[in-house]
């Protein structure tokens, strides 16, 4: 069997410093629990994650989590 990952891309500028060591860490939280709404809170209404809007990156992501239960 193939270890699949799931891997958060974002742009350079937002990549680095508190924030960004944050974002990180609740995403790690997030893939621990399989659960995308731990992250939710911490994604701005202005940050695209893998070129999408906050919304559809959290459905995705939750879509991604329900297929690993």
């Amino acid at each position: 069997m193939q270890a699949e990952f799931i891997k958060l891309k974002v742009k350079k500028e937002m990549s680095f410093g508190f924030g960004a060591n944050t974002i990180k860490d609740a995403f790690i939280e997030s893939c621990l629990q399989l659960d995308a709404s731990v992250f939710e809170s911490l994604i701005n209404e202005n940050i695209f994650f893998e070129d999408k809007d906050k919304y559809r990156f959290l459905a995705s992501l939750q879509k991604e989590f329900s297929t690993w239960r």
